[in-house]
């Protein structure tokens, strides 16, 4: 029932060109970023698919307040019910979903069609007026006004925390759309409602009494009669503000407790159970942010209870890591930084959002090799914070591959989404070289050190020999256990000589000086300090890599 297959949006908010395929999906999880447009894709949709009769629009909700360009927003909807199929607004303004899973606006090929589709436009100009059309694009065929309660039957919702509206029975509310009523019934609950308001409204007045208030209602009255405003009496007595008469005034309880009252995690809940029921009936579903209230086992479990639903869909956007890691590639969509559409996943994909479901949310992903990259990359983003200019100024990830040779494969598959990597490695495995090749070629920046070189062989190489000592003696200091000073041989003077330093390097590799996280942003604050105050000649493999990278930092 009801899906949105294609969505095209122009002139909205933060989108002037927008296009995306959702498929056949039900379940459909946009991530990305902050400030990637995941909630606008929702809000579109929303005003897309609204029962409302007069959408909500202003100035700036036009792409850069330009009003002379109108808002369009439009859909593709497939698996459509067969209520909206016999509306008079449709006539020959259907379409058709083909095999490829194309929309054909030629009619005649129904026979070779899987099923019947529509497209919806949204079409809102500077007298943000809104109407809604149901398009052929067949030459000589009209588009048809959709009214608004004809959009009703999508039971299309969005769930917002501040909406104490989705607990009502209004005719527009989720709950509203679970009971199923007909027409005569929804009349016989508006009679009923009327009656038992009137009742209950008299009731109220014969019963009730505020004398507690008597007294600043008489010298009201006082003072009004000196301004020439008669009257028999002023008292306190019950008024309904608003419409009283309407289902918006029944509401869903808990114990006998309006669930608008409710704290936030169980409003959050209850209000999801409805749309999970709603989504079962074939509604579409508008959720934004879903983590937000939930502790992480209760998100775990309703994603799992959302994922399987195959009737009726979702939207949902989400920074969760836990959200991205339980959904199965074909259900993310990933919103493009340009703002331009969604990037889809395939099978390849999984191992990269099971492994690392962060870097799904950055703008730029630093790949680190190991645990001891990783340590290092951390203290050098603290060093740069300190002067203003730290990871999250540009948006960096830092993501640990855990070894081996993923974090190659993981940045390609980034690459191929058009994000911009860097990845932190060493280069002492010969078998990786065709990787590294590979990774280069496709746009990835490589921070890596000399043939044959780790992280600590091309330190110990490259810094001034005081260093060298201060580093030793740091190894020691981390590692208590071992008899560092020993093994290096530094008893009496010790020189500086290329094969000291290598010696050094090798003991620093094989006996694991710095291979922790904590272990090595110690390291880091030592060696990148020194990098700063220019106390690593320029000429060094070490300087330059660590210039490349901090360049890599800084850029836009």
């Amino acid at each position: 029932m009801s899906k949105i297959t294609n969505l095209r949006i122009y002139n909205f908010r933060c989108f002037e060109h927008f296009e995306a395929s959702f498929g056949r999906e039900s379940f459909v999880v946009l991530i990305g970023r902050g400030d990637s447009g995941k909630s606008t894709i929702l809000k579109a949709i929303d005003a897309l698919l609204s029962p409302l009769w007069n959408y909500p629009f202003s100035d700036w909700d036009f792409h850069n307040g330009n009003i002379d360009r109108p808002i369009v927003i439009e859909g593709d909807i497939i698996e459509l019910p067969d209520d909206f199929l016999t509306l008079d607004s449709i006539g020959f303004n259907y379409k058709l979903l083909m095999p490829d899973g194309s929309i054909s606006s030629d009619i005649s090929s129904e026979s070779e069609a899987t099923s019947v589709a529509v497209t919806i436009r949204l079409v809102v100009d500077d007298s943000l007026e809104p109407k809604w059309y149901i398009v052929s694009d067949r030459e000589g065929v009209q588009d048809k006004e959709l009214h608004s309660k004809d959009r009703e039957l999508f039971r299309s919702f969005f769930v917002a925390d501040a909406n104490d509206s989705q607990f009502s029975f209004h005719r527009q509310s989720p709950l509203a759309a679970l009971s199923k009523n007909t027409r005569e019934e929804r009349d016989q609950i508006n009679r009923k409602m009327t009656t038992i308001v009137r009742e209950a409204f008299k009731n109220g007045k014969r019963n009730s009494s505020f004398e507690e208030f008597d007294s600043s209602a008489s010298r009201v009255a006082c003072h009004s009669a000196l301004l020439g405003v008669g009257g028999s009496s002023f008292d306190a007595q019950l008024d309904y503000k608003d419409n009283a008469f309407t289902l918006r005034n029944v509401g869903l309880h808990r114990d006998n407790i309006p669930c608008r009252l409710l704290g936030n995690g169980s409003r959050r809940l209850i209000s999801m159970s409805i749309q999970l029921e709603l989504t079962k009936q074939g509604g579409i579903v508008l959720v934004d942010e879903i983590e937000q209230g939930l502790e992480a086992y209760r998100l775990l479990n309703l994603i799992k209870l959302y994922k399987g639903n195959k009737t009726g869909q979702m939207f949902l956007t989400t920074h969760s890591s836990y959200v991205v890691c339980e959904c199965s590639y074909n259900q993310l969509f990933r919103a493009k930084p340009d703002f331009s559409g969604v990037f889809s996943y395939n099978e390849d994909f999984q191992a990269v959002l099971r492994g690392t479901p962060d870097v799904f949310f950055a703008k730029k992903i630093l790949i680190c090799e190991g645990k001891t990259e990783q340590g290092f990359i951390r203290k050098i983003d603290d060093l740069l914070r300190k002067t203003g200019d730290g990871f999250i100024l540009h948006g960096i990830y830092i993501a640990n591959s855990k070894g081996g040779d993923k974090f190659y494969t993981y940045a390609m598959k980034l690459r191929e989404h058009h994000v911009d990597v860097c990845v932190f490695c060493d280069n002492d495995v010969k078998d990786l070289e065709k990787k590294y090749q590979q990774a280069e070629a496709v746009g990835c920046h490589t921070i890596r050190w000399q043939k044959d070189f780790c992280l600590e062989q091309q330190i110990f190489n490259d810094v001034c020999w005081n260093t060298v000592l201060r580093l030793v003696e740091l190894a020691q200091e981390l590692n208590p256990q071992l008899d560092i000073r020993s093994q290096v041989g530094m008893v009496g003077e010790y020189c500086d000589t290329e094969d000291n330093r290598a010696k050094i390097g090798r003991l620093a590799k094989c006996g694991n000086w710095y291979k922790d996280i904590s272990k090595s942003e110690e390291l880091s604050e030592i060696v990148y300090t020194d990098f700063l105050n220019d106390k690593i000649p320029s000429e060094t493999i070490l300087y330059q890599r660590l210039d490349a990278l901090t360049k890599w930092i800084k850029k836009s």
